[in-house]
Formats: structure tokens, sequence, C-alpha cells
């Protein structure tokens, strides 16, 4: 028939071919290649051109996505197991700096937690604070990395700065998955949970809201709203879309700014109040930010995308100088010291 399509116009081929450049043996048999077949079998079966284009495109960010997530633990993987760098001492930086971020995290997501359990016991849905979970550990990442980097050792060789640039790349990663993809589906759950309380009369599932919204649909919806002419209603998605992006970013903003807090100030207790300076400022901007995008005084990319430069920025500001200092003092430790000169008396020997 004439508007059926064809074997050789099926969708996926290309993206075969970078799954078996890109991707293992075992990621593409398990997870890539049933991901291409399930999109040619909706591409066969769906009617019409503009159904085909929708089901190209969901398919092939469906792809990309699992292309992403395997990369992240197979790189994962391969740098834990290959010392992640070109040194021992390098590794064990970087060891040593996810056992403390971990710890740091622990800490902040059970303050933060208890603090929510407090409030919800009185609501009698104490149990329902395991649904908050993923929303603490989104934002307990970025605070536990900033005092675990901040609060470790004064020296800052090359190897231990590499290892804050990894703890930092990963922990984005894994912030930006949380808050993305596991942080909605929750935070829907929690909130179906307390209206049944609230409020039992009501039935049937709640319109999502924009922080209950995946990153793919949050992307949907805005681009929806765009063709419906209803700009200012989208500016709100728009907002929340790139907060998810620049809360895994702030991870690598943050990261400079523990080095220059480490760098800088000598005393832990110090470094802990610049932490905490650290981190009021940071939310400050992002609240302002978001508050002016809501107003419509200001682009939902900028009013997130610029405390995160600001931070950035600063930390890599004050992190130079001191790098700096400390090439110096690494230079002239290792330059040779010159030969003691002793006097020797001379004697003169009578003719």
């Amino acid at each position: 028939m004439k508007g059926e399509p064809t074997i050789d116009r099926l969708p996926g081929r290309w993206l075969r071919g970078i799954a078996e450049r890109a991707a293992s043996e075992a990621t593409r048999e398990r997870v890539l290649f049933p991901l291409l077949a399930d999109l040619q079998f909706e591409h066969a079966q769906a009617q019409g051109g503009w159904a085909r284009a929708l089901v190209r495109a969901r398919g092939a960010l469906a792809f990309w996505r699992a292309l992403g997530i395997t990369w992240m633990v197979d790189s994962g993987r391969h740098l834990w197991a290959n010392a992640w760098g070109t040194s021992a001492e390098e590794a064990r930086a970087t060891k040593r700096l996810f056992a403390r971020v971990g710890l740091g995290v622990t800490v902040v997501s059970v303050l933060l937690l208890g603090q929510q359990y407090r409030l919800l016991r009185h609501l009698s849905a104490g149990g329902a604070v395991a649904l908050l979970v993923p929303s603490v550990v989104a934002l307990a990442i970025p605070i536990g990395l900033l005092f675990a980097l901040s609060l470790g050792s004064v020296k800052a060789p090359a190897e231990r700065r590499r290892a804050r640039l990894w703890v930092g790349a990963v922990s984005g990663l894994a912030t930006f998955a949380i808050a993305a993809w596991l942080t909605p589906v929750a935070n829907r759950e929690f909130r179906q949970r307390v209206t049944g309380i609230l409020a039992p009369e009501s039935t049937g599932p709640l319109v999502p809201g924009d922080r209950e919204m995946s990153f793919d649909d949050l992307a949907a919806r805005s681009a929806e709203l765009h063709r419906e002419g209803r700009a200012q209603e989208a500016a709100r998605f728009e907002l929340e879309w790139h907060k998810k992006l620049a809360l895994g970013a702030s991870c690598l903003a943050l990261a400079l700014a523990a080095g220059a807090i480490a760098s800088t100030l000598k005393r832990r207790l110090t470094r802990c109040v610049a932490g905490f300076a650290v981190v009021w400022v940071a939310h400050a901007l992002l609240r302002m930010g978001e508050q002016a995008a809501d107003a419509g005084h200001l682009a939902p990319a900028l009013a997130m995308w610029g405390p995160v430069a600001v931070v950035g920025v600063v930390g890599l500001a004050l992190l130079r100088p001191a790098r700096a200092t400390a090439g110096r003092a690494a230079k002239m430790s290792r330059r040779p010291r010159p030969a003691r000169i002793t006097p020797t008396t001379t004697r003169i020997r009578p003719i």
C-alpha cells in the first residue's frame, strides 16, 4: 500500500549503528536493541505521518536516555576499577572523597527527613515521609558535597583537585537523575496520600503539577503551551525543567567553591561557617530567581543558571590565587638549595 512504511524506511537504523559502536555487547542485547525493536513495531502500527513522527521522537529520546544511563553506570564501574586516574594517590583521594560525601549526604538527609517527620506526624501521615526521600536526597547531595570537600585537608595537590572534579561530576549526574525522574513520581504519590488524609471525599487521581512531572513531561507540556500561545503558563514548566539541570550542574560549582574554601581557610570551624554562607547565598539567589521568573521579570533559563554560574565563577576566581600560591610553594620546595661555603684558612709556608 502507498502509505505503509517499508522495511528500508523503518526508524532506528542509524541508532542501531550508534549502539554497535558506543555500547557494550551486554548493553546492546539487554537494553538498546529491545528499545529499537519496540520503536519499529510502534512505528509500523502508527497511523498517519504525525503519529509516526511522534513515535520516532519518543523512541529516539528513550534510546538516548537509556544510552546515557548505561554510559554513566559503565563509566563509574570502569573508573572505580581502574583507580579513577593515573596514580594510586589519585585513586585513594577519590575514594576517600566519595566516602566523605556519602557520609555528608546521609547526615543532611537524616536531618531534613527528621524535620519533615515532625511536621507530618500531626497529619497522621508520618509513613509518607519515605516518599520525600528522593527530593531530600536531590537537595542533600549538593549540600553534603560542599561540606565534605570544604572540610577536607587544607593541602590540595593536583591529584586531589582532579578527584574533586570527578566526585563533583558523578554527584551531579546522580542528582540530575534523581531530580528528573524519581522525585516527580514520589511527589505525585505523596500529594495523593496527603490529599486522601485531608480531603477523603475527593476521588480519582490528581492533576500533576510542575514538580510532579518528569523531565520529559515538562518539555512536552511546555512545548504544548507554546503552540497554544500560552507562553506565560509555559514559563512555569520551563523553570522546573531548567531547575533539574541546574541542580545537577550545581555540584560542579559547589565543588569549585569547596576547593576555594579548603585552600584559603585553615580552621575547620571557619570553613564550616563559610560553607553555610555559600549554601545560604546559593539558596537565596535561586529563590529570588524563581520568584522573578514566576512574575515574568526574568527568563527561566537565566533564573536557574545564573546562581549556579555565580557560585562557580566566584569559587574558580578564589581558587586560582590559592592554586598559584600552592604551585609557587611546591616549586620552592623542589628547588635545589645552594651548597654552603665554609671558610677555610690558608697557611702560608715560609720560603
